[in-house]
């Protein structure tokens, strides 16, 4: 398989960190304030990074600070995610002004909505660059972190054996979740170098469907050690002195434990134009996979689908699509609007604009492809900004250049989350891993629109294959992105993949 292949297909470990962390925003802790916790986070038996809450007293109400460092390895590549979030509300939980500090890449991205009469002020700042919006306040009873956690915290008071609320992802900015929480009993647990009364607590959380957590929460609803699992990633955030927390970080390699070894193999997999699988997980509930215009998905049974992946399919989208402004703005990851990423697509179509939207897309696909001349998984998760200026990453970086270079010339983009089948990759053979690549809306010969799969990744007239199997869709909008990484969580070291079909020009020899 072609080297540039075998290292920008699959999900890196920065990406399954950052699906971690959207299951740690909404650990419990208490409401009163000058609180100043410390965490250490492990993998396994691993250090991987840390956690830093704190809660103070601004003498108008909370400011909530959360800060999470995280280091995981691929080889001998070390790679590190950094997240902040401030969150300022008044004594009575009105919430006041979010901020959010991303740095998957090597350019931080930051983030700050402020609560206004006529809605929520958003600016976003990247790379010097400044981008301001106005979004709609939250419909519907929710709570601020600070009120959330004061509502956690006399639910237990009272000895409620469940509970539930509505409070925000802070990562994913003002856009709200539902929080439910079961009440197992009272625990002893080692925590700082000693033995604590807790309370155990399982919780869920509509970002991250499917996945619980056991958290062991004091009475005053403070988090001491929470504990869950995706897939063979089993992950423990423990108190900690700040010295410990900040000690020396063990990263763990999590990147071969994702890859999936199928029932059996497929020769040729960049000439497959049609396929059909059944994904199937062990327990619990296989995650509903989106139709697209190649795929359709089949209900077999709870834990069961049937994917069917045909480069001819003709599912065609309502007109509106054309206008539905998250695939044509430029968030922070897509930020099109950027010189430079703008110079990239005038250059990819040498400034043609007249020609046909399809012979756009892929000329920009080849384009980016060639661009890209650092081809690997050193870079986190970098936006398309930072991409056009360091032309280097994996799949996520083909795939939001591409995107944003769409958007420049007004074609409607967005992304997908999903698999890819490798003859090889990180010392294994056969297998699928996951991968990401980007979408164009495209009219075709008949006036119909559908949604055109193109993957930078791949080289030369190939612009996409079915071995292509998408499990999630996403505009990249700054409320959106981690909860469509967070999707991809339940199924990390749980798929399997059994391939039932593939196309007569694919088969070649089985093996």
């Amino acid at each position: 398989m072609n080297d540039m292949i075998r290292d920008t297909m699959s999900l890196k470990p920065s990406r399954i960190a950052l699906a971690m962390f959207a299951l740690l925003v909404a650990l419990p802790a208490a409401a009163f304030a000058d609180i100043d916790r410390w965490y250490v986070i492990r993998f396994g038996e691993d250090r991987a990074g840390w956690m830093h809450f704190q809660e103070i007293d601004t003498t108008i109400g909370f400011r909530t600070i959360s800060e999470v460092h995280i280091e995981v390895a691929r080889g001998d590549l070390t790679i590190a995610v950094d997240l902040k979030t401030e969150f300022y509300e008044t004594y009575d939980g009105q919430p006041y002004e979010l901020t959010n500090m991303q740095k998957l890449g090597a350019e931080p991205i930051t983030s700050t909505y402020r609560w206004e009469p006529n809605g929520i002020k958003a600016t976003i700042n990247q790379g010097g660059r400044s981008t301001i919006e106005t979004l709609d306040h939250i419909k519907g009873e929710w709570l601020t972190p600070a009120a959330a956690r004061r509502f956690v915290a006399q639910k237990l008071k009272e000895g409620a054996k469940t509970f539930e609320y509505r409070t925000i992802d802070a990562t994913n900015g003002p856009s709200p979740m539902r929080v439910s929480g079961t009440v197992i009993g009272e625990e002893i647990v080692e925590a700082v170098g000693k033995r604590v009364p807790a309370i155990a607590v399982r919780t869920e959380q509509s970002v991250a469907p499917g996945i619980s957590s056991t958290e062991y929460l004091t009475e005053d609803a403070l988090a001491v050690i929470t504990e869950f699992g995706i897939g063979p990633i089993d992950m423990t955030v423990s108190l900690s002195e700040r010295e410990l927390a900040l000690a020396k970080i063990e990263p763990t390699e999590i990147l071969v434990s994702t890859l999936i070894k199928p029932n059996r193999s497929i020769a040729n997999p960049r000439e497959t134009r049609s396929a059909t699988y059944v994904l199937s997980v062990p327990d619990g509930e296989l995650p509903d996979l989106p139709q697209t215009s190649a795929q359709r998905v089949e209900r077999l049974s709870p834990q069961q689908a049937r994917v069917t992946v045909d480069l001819a399919g003709e599912e065609y989208e309502d007109r509106s699509v054309l206008t539905d402004p998250r695939y044509r703005n430029g968030p922070a990851m897509l930020d099109w609007r950027n010189k430079l990423v703008m110079s990239l697509a005038e250059r990819a179509i040498n400034k043609n604009y007249r020609m046909p939207r399809a012979e756009m897309a892929e000329r920009m696909r080849r384009f980016v492809h060639g661009y890209i001349t650092e081809k690997g998984l050193q870079v986190g998760f970098a936006s398309a900004t930072e991409t056009a200026r360091t032309a280097e990453g994996d799949c996520t970086e083909h795939a939001t250049l591409l995107a944003a270079m769409m958007r420049a010339v007004g074609i409607p983009s967005r992304v997908v989350g999903g698999l890819i089948y490798a003859e090889e990759f990180a010392g294994r053979s056969r297998i699928f891993g996951y991968h990401m690549w980007t979408q164009a809306l495209i009219e075709d010969d008949k006036g119909e629109w559908r949604w055109v799969d193109y993957d930078a990744t791949l080289p030369g007239a190939t612009a996409f294959d079915a071995t292509h199997i998408a499990v999630t869709l996403s505009s990249m909008a700054d409320d959106e992105m981690i909860n469509s990484m967070a999707a991809l969580a339940p199924l990390l070291g749980r798929l399997e993949i059994d391939v039932e079909s593939i196309d007569d020009a694919a088969k070649g020899a089985a093996r």
